[in-house]
């Protein structure tokens, strides 16, 4: 056992010999702190300016500071006046710019009333689909203060047993009733409570699956190290049929090494949720990684060759794996890479026995693999 022990601590501190994968280890903090520090700045997919006609008005400027306090991928800022967020967007510092009336609030009451339209105004570059989506969100910020105004017009018109009251004891009675039940519920029910992070930064959802291709690269880049060893002769002792077992110990002591950065990684950025559940979803990643770097060799052998693939699976990885977009129709591509299952497994209880099973049938194919391959080179011999 001790014998073991010391060769798996040898395996281990040869790895940081190596510039590569201390270079890959390095990756890990330094990607995780760079989005990190994007996320607290400002940012956004769309960039919409907010101006008022009237600064004193209380309705606008109450839905301004509404649009300003959110954290979305559309980034909200505020103009002094109609003419700066006109010419923000004139010169492309902005993609548009929303335009608040001279009486937000009497405006809202003829909408209510007489279906007055268009009384907020909006400059834009170029219609887009992703400008006619922001819309929406304007629409949501003025539901509330619509909703009361259709909420009077229809007292008046429905209800003239309450004329004698006026429009600010119709307003008291409206604020005074509060409603907890939310109309729609968002649940996935393969994830756990615990995993419900919330409102989660849009630039640093894609750190885990940055990570997860990180890792993926080192487990590739730990086969390419044992092929070295095997042309240098450094295993040259240890029978053929054994080797892939080496094999595998040498890429799972690279892959958990990465692991344990990615871990305390996560946590330093905020974005891990239970450290047991972090640790065996990672367990059973490195497992899959392993697996996968193993399998990519035995099927590849040319040292050369094996090289020549990994900048290209790692940018098939980038854009076939859930990590910036989840391409629905890339179900079966996405599930032949490891990263795959360690981003869906940080909402999904169901994609850790997936990885499990991905380890195994991993498993069964190298020594399949591998066992073809050692009776061939013996008939040869």
């Amino acid at each position: 056992m001790k014998n073991k022990l010391r060769w798996l601590l040898m395996l281990n501190k040869r790895l940081y010999k190596k510039a590569s994968f201390v270079i890959i280890l390095l990756l890990i903090p330094l990607c995780v702190f760079l989005f990190s520090i994007a996320a607290e700045e400002d940012s956004g997919f769309l960039h919409v300016v907010l101006a008022q006609t009237n600064s004193k008005d209380r309705v606008s400027s109450a839905i301004i500071d509404d649009l300003l306090c959110e954290d979305t991928i559309v980034r909200f800022s505020k103009a002094e006046s109609p003419q700066k967020a006109t010419e923000l967007v004139k010169t492309g510092q902005a993609d548009e710019a929303w335009i608040f009336p001279e009486n937000t609030a009497d405006d809202l009451a003829k909408f209510a009333s007489v279906g007055k339209d268009k009384f907020i105004t909006i400059v834009c570059r170029e219609q887009t689909v992703f400008t006619r989506l922001t819309h929406e969100k304007l629409s949501c910020a003025l539901y509330e203060y619509c909703a009361k105004a259709y909420y009077i017009d229809f007292t008046r018109e429905n209800l003239p047993e309450l004329d004698a009251l006026s429009d600010a004891q119709l307003t008291e009675y409206y604020e005074n009733v509060s409603i907890d039940e939310e109309l729609f519920v968002f649940d996935n029910p393969t994830s756990s409570a615990e995993n419900d992070k919330g409102n989660t930064n849009y630039l640093t959802t894609p750190i885990r699956g940055l990570l997860a291709v990180i890792a993926t690269l080192c487990g590739m880049a730990a086969a390419m190290y044992f092929m070295q060893d095997e042309d240098s002769g450094t295993f040259s002792h240890i029978p053929q049929a054994s080797r892939i077992y080496i094999a595998f110990e040498c890429l799972m002591i690279a892959v958990l090494n990465v692991s344990i950065a990615i871990l305390i990684s996560l946590f330093a950025a905020g974005l891990a949720a239970n450290v047991l559940r972090e640790a065996v979803t990672l367990l059973l990643f490195s497992l899959c990684c392993a697996v996968f770097s193993l399998l990519l060799k035995l099927i590849i052998p040319s040292q050369k060759l094996y090289g020549a693939l990994i900048p290209l699976l790692t940018v098939v990885m980038l854009v076939v794996c859930p990590i910036f977009f989840d391409f629905k129709g890339l179900g079966f591509v996405q599930l032949i890479f490891p990263a795959t299952y360690f981003v869906n497994a940080s909402y999904s209880n169901a994609h850790l026995l997936y990885m499990g099973l991905y380890a195994a049938a991993g498993c069964i194919l190298c020594i399949a693999l591998h066992t073809a391959q050692c009776m061939t080179f013996r008939k040869h011999k």
